[in-house]
């Protein structure tokens, strides 16, 4: 839940009129990613269990079983793509921040 409000809170306490600073939108896209990262990972997660269910439900029909392995195998997928897409942004985070080769 703290990831569905984080980012308006982010917003939130900007006043109008106010500059915004480099520090505030880095915290913004940051607070925006995780989010955006915790949906998607819950998402996979959801797609993993009726997977599963569909799996145990399928019975001898070769067909739901089929469906399910490739709605499985799809969710998998997917949790690798986000958490590789995580890594990219922290890695070009911390270059950016001249911090990789110290």
């Amino acid at each position: 839940m703290v990831g569905v409000v984080l980012p308006w809170l982010v917003l939130a306490q900007l006043a109008p009129g106010d500059p915004v600073t480099g520090r505030e939108i880095k915290t913004f896209l940051n607070d925006l990613g995780n989010f955006l990262v915790f949906v998607g990972i819950a998402g996979a997660i959801i797609t993993l269990i009726i997977s599963g269910i569909m799996y145990f439900t399928s019975g001898f029909k070769a067909e739901s079983a089929k469906k399910a392995k490739e709605l499985f195998k799809n969710a998998v997928i997917g949790i690798l793509i986000i958490l590789a897409s995580g890594v990219i942004i922290n890695t070009i985070d911390v270059i950016i921040r001249r911090e990789f080769f110290q």
